[in-house]
């Protein structure tokens, strides 16, 4: 089954967020500039988390295909 893209995306894009939100505040950069940067990072993460949740799931998929394959092999053979 594969993994669902989107819940665990919003979830990386809004905890990278405030993670950059939080730390820009610490270093007193200005608001603008912070939520600025902090957006920037929300949208990077959500891409690369999507990309490297559809690869995941290409892997797994294409595994769990070969599987079957082997063992229709196998059935095959036997018979």
């Amino acid at each position: 089954m594969p993994l669902q893209t989107k819940p665990a995306a919003i979830k990386m894009s809004v905890l990278a967020f405030f993670l950059v939100a939080i730390i820009g505040q610490c270093y007193g950069v200005s608001s603008f500039y912070c939520c600025k940067r902090a957006m920037l990072a929300a949208i990077a993460s959500y891409v690369v988390t999507t990309l490297f949740i559809k690869v995941v799931n290409f892997v797994l998929l294409n595994a769990m295909i070969d599987k079957e394959v082997d063992k229709q092999r196998e059935f095959s053979n036997d018979n």
